[in-house]
């Protein structure tokens, strides 16, 4: 791999230790296997001003960024519009197989739009599907 990486934990949950992060104790072992420098780890708060800063100048300091936590159906997350802002991604759209699949699996009504959101991708990104 031989390149530079960083890795974010986003969540207020984490900083206000109301849950205990464990995701680093299995993605660092992953990258330094693979051949990666791991060149920094931060972890920030569910405010995408705050966010969006700090992603920018991590994408100025490393090859790839691996972000963990704060992604979830709830309306408290703020990863995908933070991601979005930071990193030249066309605008999110929901047309996407998986949506469709999702809305048409839904049995009640409304029940499937937290679900979607899961699935919002970048109009340039490949979905798969998987089964």
């Amino acid at each position: 791999m031989s390149k530079r990486v960083g890795v974010v934990i986003l969540g207020d949950e984490v900083l206000k230790a109301e849950i205990r992060e464990a995701n680093l104790a299995y993605i660092l072992p992953l990258l330094n296997e693979w051949g990666a420098e791991v060149a920094l780890c931060a972890i920030l708060p569910d405010n995408v001003p705050v966010v969006v800063r700090h992603l920018r100048a991590y994408l100025e300091e490393v090859d790839l960024l691996v972000l963990t936590g704060g992604i979830g159906p709830t309306p408290d997350d703020i990863t995908r519009e933070a991601v979005a802002k930071a990193a030249p991604l066309c605008p999110a759209e929901t047309t996407t197989p998986a949506a469709t699949r999702i809305s048409a699996a839904s049995n009640a009504p409304g029940s499937s739009g937290a679900m979607v959101t899961m699935v919002t991708t970048p109009d340039s990104a490949q979905c798969r599907a998987t089964a």
